[in-house]
């Protein structure tokens, strides 16, 4: 590849990985990120790849370079978090608390720099979702379905609204708390058709 830093060029890239079933890229990309170390794109890429292979330490270290070049991007502020709580659930884990405490505070950034809305809020109570504090989850998934969907040019609103998925994981916790009318409640009413 000569020019890597061409953004139409990673945007194919992208969309033909991930219509791939295939992991031969992430080699590919390590070594044309040795290349090319202040590959913006790259980096990021390479830290979603280790993410998804559960190489965290490694993922972390290539959104704080993401980070450290555009700190005002939601989305490095929101990988960061999202990195630090995966970190936080393994299970031999010497300073969890720590590792949550960056999470949030990461996660939090990110609500700044990316507003209240559906998705936002949606984040944060599937971050707290995974963390196991439901009854926070609770609160920030009720207050995402309040919200409107964002309209986003060239993308059906329904693409957008995140309402089903807001009621799906809504309807697992109250399972779980043995509440099945409430949870069935909002399948019936978001997620059927």
């Amino acid at each position: 590849m000569e020019n890597v830093n061409l953004p139409q060029l990673w945007n194919v890239f992208n969309q033909l990985t991930c219509k791939s079933l295939h992991q031969r890229h992430h080699r590919f990309c390590l070594r044309l990120l040795l290349k090319n170390p202040d590959n913006h794109a790259l980096s990021v890429l390479c830290g979603h790849n280790a993410m998804v292979s559960g190489s965290f330490k490694h993922a972390l270290g290539q959104y704080v370079q993401a980070f450290q070049t555009h700190p005002d991007t939601p989305l490095y502020s929101l990988c960061l978090g999202l990195t630090y709580f995966h970190m936080a659930c393994q299970k031999y884990v010497a300073k969890r608390h720590a590792l949550v405490l960056q999470g949030f505070s990461f996660l939090w950034r990110y609500v700044e720099l990316r507003g209240e809305c559906q998705e936002t809020m949606y984040n944060v109570g599937r971050a707290l979702h995974q963390m196991g504090l439901t009854h926070l989850a609770i609160h920030y998934y009720q207050k995402a379905l309040s919200l409107p969907p964002e309209k986003l040019e060239g993308i059906d609103e329904d693409q957008a609204d995140l309402r089903r998925e807001i009621s799906f994981n809504l309807s697992l916790i109250y399972q779980a708390a043995g509440n099945m009318e409430m949870a069935h409640e909002l399948i019936r009413t978001h997620c059927i058709i």
